[in-house]
This record gives structure tokens, C-alpha cells and sequence, in this order.
């Protein structure tokens, strides 16, 4: 009797033994495949479509099928992407800043005071011409596409011929309490077409900067600084048409970028840190807003870049460039350049149709990816993880 109530416990513990040791093997199993999914959030690697090397400063055409680089001062040079083949070097004293044409057959340079004009496919020259723009046959301020830490300023139109820029007088001119903010120039002639100005009157060393314009050229903003008086700072959005702000907020912008139909506008607070606003800009309301924060881990925030349809804006400063959703201001996703560059990503532009992105590092190396396939990566992976949730 005893023997058997002996024989009975051991099988008992026997059994209660084999199931606890399932039960850890299950629970390490399942956490070592979250824990490894979460380490590799991105799922499978994705790869960029080119890789240049000391390039810097890279835009796209429309389609994303082109990209131009600088990979020195006064040289300019284009790749085709699908097939990596260079299809141009031009060489333009002092130049560092350029323009391509959505079909990505035309090149405007600036730099040393002159634009010069090219023929991608041919090589040829069709044009130079000073960046001075005239008003009844004075100068009325300067033109041309600017370069931000790295970013290529977007205040040209898509048919290279109306830029948009913060006034500058012309040498020996000086400043004066009658200067516009901006003036609106066009290079086929050089002439001056429009200016814009803020509410309220200019005070000396106000300073506008930061001027981007939608490629159809309907819409321009800029801001506003005063280092004696951060009260008036201040970030803008006119109707080229009419002339009428439609956009006014109190505030300084680091740095600002616009969708390309204008309805969406993100700037950096210059007063509040970190402090990134997604705004509407047809009817003034704040949409969301995001930090310098990814899930409770600091990252640093210098350029961003909102995608042509507003729906997703980039943002650079790290090894990762940011994936964020405009609307609720969330994360998305952040891609690794480990594998191809070294250095902190400076830089970012969409092409037209917002299906690709060139990434500039400050290791000087330029990468362009598929937008779809990063951002479908990481929905497979969200999927996946919710699943063992």
C-alpha cells in the first residue's frame, strides 16, 4: 500500500515536473522570438536602390529615376539610380546649390553670383546668368536656391524659372525700413515679379530666412527672427497671387518645410527645443505635434522634409533617418544606413512623386531608397510582433 502511494507521488511529481519544464521552454521560447523581433524591428534588411560615395547634398526629379549630388564646391554631378551610370559633371566656380527639372533632363546651378543652365542629356550649356533680380531697371534683390546645413532649400518652381528668396539688397544698396521680406524673381529675364511682407512694419535687423514655395510657385513661407526681441519672430505663408497672408503664427523656425499642394506646413520652434508642429495650414490649427523622443529614447532632430502629399514628413540627425505619421504625430519607423554609411544622416528630399528618398550622411555619402518598401517593412513586422502579443 505504501509502495504504491510511493510509486503514485513520484509519478505525480514526474508529471508536474514535465509540464513546468514546458512551460519555461515555452515562455524562453517566446520571449527570445520577441525580444528578437523587436531587436530587428525592421524585419527583413532593406537595401537602398544606389549608394554614391563622397557626395553630399542630394535632390531628386519627379519620378525618382535622377539624382544630383555635389561632391565638392563648384562641382555638380548626376547619376541615373536604376542603373548607377553618371550622366553628368559640371563644374561651376563657387557653386553648391542646383535645381533639377521634374523630367530630370534640365540643370540649374548656382554659385559666385551666377546661374548656369544645362542640357542633362547633351551636356550642353543653354544659359548663365546673374542672380540679380530687377525692378525698373534697379536691382531689386537677389535669386537662387540656397543650401541649409546640408539641405537643399525647395524655393524653386518646378519649371526652373520663379525663385523665391528672403530679401537681399544689391552691393552698396544697403538695408532699408522699406524692404520687403521676400521677393519673388524670374531667371528666364532676371525680372522682378512679386514681393511679400508681414503684417506690422520692419524694425532694423529683422532677419527673415528659411523660405520654401511650392513647385506649382502658389504658395511661399518664411520666418522670422530678431535676436534683440524673440517677440517678434514669426513664420508666414502667402498666396503668391494675391499677395494675402493666409498663414501668421508667433513663432521661430529652425527649420520649416511645406507639402507640395501647401495644405501642410512643420516647422522647429526655435524657442521651444525639440518642440516639432505639424500644422494645417488652410485653416491655422496645430494637427499634431512631435519631440525629440523615440520610444523614451532621445534622438536629435536638425532637418526634415514632409512628403509631397503631406501625409509623412523625414526627419535626419542620427545614423537613422525617421519615418512620422503628420497626422497624429507618431513614429512610423526609422531605416539604418550602418551597412552603407558610417555617418549622421544631414540631409533629405523626396522626389516629386514621393516614391523615393535621397538621404545625404555627413560621412559623405549619398543613398536613395523606395519609401513603399521601408514603410511596408515595417507593417509586416507590426503585424508579426502582434501576433505573438
Amino acid at each position: 500500500m505504501i509502495k504504491n502511494h510511493k510509486n503514485n507521488l513520484i509519478s505525480l511529481l514526474n508529471y508536474f515536473g514535465i509540464i513546468s519544464i514546458g512551460i519555461v521552454l515555452t515562455l524562453f521560447s517566446s520571449f527570445h522570438f520577441k525580444a528578437h523581433s523587436q531587436n530587428d524591428k525592421r524585419g527583413k534588411k532593406v537595401k537602398p536602390l544606389i549608394v554614391l560615395d563622397n557626395q553630399n547634398a542630394p535632390i531628386l526629379n519627379f519620378d525618382g529615376t535622377r539624382v544630383v549630388a555635389l561632391p565638392e564646391i563648384g562641382l555638380s554631378e548626376v547619376f541615373d539610380i536604376d542603373n548607377g551610370k553618371k550622366l553628368g559633371r559640371y563644374e561651376v566656380k563657387d557653386s553648391n546649390s542646383y535645381a533639377v527639372s521634374s523630367d530630370g533632363k534640365i540643370i540649374k546651378i548656382f554659385g559666385g553670383g551666377y546661374f548656369t543652365t544645362y542640357d542633362i542629356d547633351s551636356g550642353k550649356l543653354l544659359s548663365k546668368g546673374k542672380t540679380i533680380i530687377y525692378k525698373n531697371g534697379k536691382g531689386a534683390g537677389t535669386a537662387g536656391v540656397m543650401k541649409y546645413g546640408g539641405q537643399i532649400s525647395r524655393n524653386i518652381t518646378s519649371d526652373l524659372r520663379l525663385v523665391a528668396r528672403e530679401f537681399n539688397p544689391v552691393y552698396g544698396e544697403g538695408f532699408s525700413s522699406e524692404q520687403p521680406a521676400v521677393t519673388l524673381g524670374n531667371l528666364e529675364d532676371n525680372s522682378f515679379v512679386k514681393e511679400f511682407r508681414p503684417d506690422g512694419s520692419y524694425l532694423k535687423q529683422d532677419t527673415w530666412d528659411k523660405v520654401a514655395m511650392t513647385p506649382d510657385g502658389k504658395l511661399i513661407t518664411a520666418s522670422r527672427y530678431k535676436f534683440e526681441d524673440v517677440t517678434r519672430s514669426k513664420t508666414v505663408v502667402w498666396e503668391v497671387e494675391t499677395g494675402k497672408i493666409i498663414f501668421n503664427k508667433p513663432l521661430r523656425s529652425h527649420w520649416l518645410t511645406l507639402s507640395d499642394d501647401g495644405k501642410r506646413l512643420v516647422t522647429k520652434d526655435g524657442q521651444e527645443k525639440g518642440q516639432i508642429e505639424i500644422w494645417d495650414v488652410p485653416s491655422g490649427k496645430l494637427i499634431s505635434t512631435l519631440t525629440e523622443r523615440v520610444d523614451g529614447k532621445k534622438i536629435r532632430i536638425s532637418q526634415g522634409i514632409i512628403s509631397p502629399d503631406g501625409k509623412i514628413l523625414v526627419t535626419t540627425g542620427n545614423e537613422e533617418f525617421y519615418f512620422w505619421d503628420t497626422e497624429t504625430g507618431k513614429f512610423l519607423t526609422s531605416q539604418r544606413q550602418a551597412d552603407y554609411s558610417k555617418g549622421i544622416a544631414k540631409s533629405a528630399t523626396f522626389s516629386g512623386d514621393g516614391k523615393r528618398i535621397a538621404i545625404g550622411s555627413n560621412a559623405e555619402i549619398v543613398t536613395v531608397w523606395s519609401v513603399d518598401e521601408i514603410l511596408k517593412n515595417e507593417k509586416q513586422t507590426n503585424y508579426a510582433l502582434a501576433g505573438i502579443r
